[in-house]
């Protein structure tokens, strides 16, 4: 379902670290709903391979290649999507990065730093660009990419955690500062969603795999186009009184424990 069809029929939309996982899903999911679709990343022979992969079948796509962590890459990211297309309807701040699992008093501060960078000072960037220019249209929705991280404690993840925890405050704040221009900020928690990279982590450790099934009354791990189609809501006009929510996608993972 493309062009003048669909939730985001003709919504300039931006989707970060979409060269692979959550990030293309979503890239797909808003074009399939009618959306412009512009994606960045660090890679770009993945990113292009992405937008070109969507144009071919029938989306409009096309890739820029940014470094969220930069603040002129940002500045010129947003810049070229204003020029390019006139505004910025939606935006998806979905890229960010991990750190191997590391007791608290171990994190070194390279791997603190780089994640910050990325996860929290990357989506600041992105998140603060994105409103300059929503708020002179009065109008558009951002999604921030933050997990189920963000909402509980994980042993040995310290850094990403508050990393996460970090977008859902944002989020929160941003929202309340947007709502008088028309703007709609909201957070997606998602859930264990079977990506590139968690795929290579269940490789290396089948057993891992049991242990977070065994936390997920639906017994299942997502595809990332699960989390793609509620991304695709909350950006659209059928959300239009939702703000500063984060809404887990985690197939009721926080929802609380099973015993037994």
């Amino acid at each position: 379902m493309t062009g003048t069809v669909g939730m985001l029929a003709e919504k300039v939309v931006l989707v970060t670290g979409a060269a692979r996982g959550i990030g293309a899903a979503t890239a797909r999911a808003c074009a399939d709903d009618g959306a412009i679709v512009v994606i960045c990343d660090l890679d770009r022979a993945a990113g292009e391979e992405t937008a070109q992969s969507i144009a071919a079948q029938g989306g409009r796509c096309t890739f820029t290649h940014a470094d969220i962590a930069d603040e002129q890459s940002v500045s010129r990211l947003i810049a070229g999507i204003v020029a390019d297309h006139g505004r910025l309807d939606g935006a998806v701040n979905n890229a960010g990065i991990e750190v191997a699992l590391t007791p608290t008093p171990d994190v070194s501060m390279d791997d603190f730093d780089r994640l910050m960078a990325v996860n929290l000072r990357g989506t600041f960037l992105c998140l603060r660009e994105q409103l300059k220019v929503m708020r002179e249209q009065r109008s558009g929705a951002v999604v921030n990419i933050s997990s189920v991280a963000g909402l509980d404690g994980i042993n040995g993840s310290i850094v990403y955690n508050a990393s996460k925890h970090g977008v859902v405050g944002m989020t929160k704040c941003a929202a309340m500062d947007m709502g008088p221009h028309g703007v709609r900020v909201n957070s997606i928690a998602p859930g264990a969603t079977r990506t590139e990279m968690a795929e290579a982590y269940f490789r290396q450790m089948p057993s891992a795999l049991e242990g977070v099934l065994a936390m997920i009354p639906m017994d299942r791990i997502a595809d990332p186009a699960e989390t793609a189609q509620a991304v695709c809501w909350l950006l659209s006009d059928k959300a239009s009184f939702v703000s500063g929510q984060t809404m887990a996608v985690d197939g009721g993972m926080m929802a609380g424990h099973i015993y037994g």
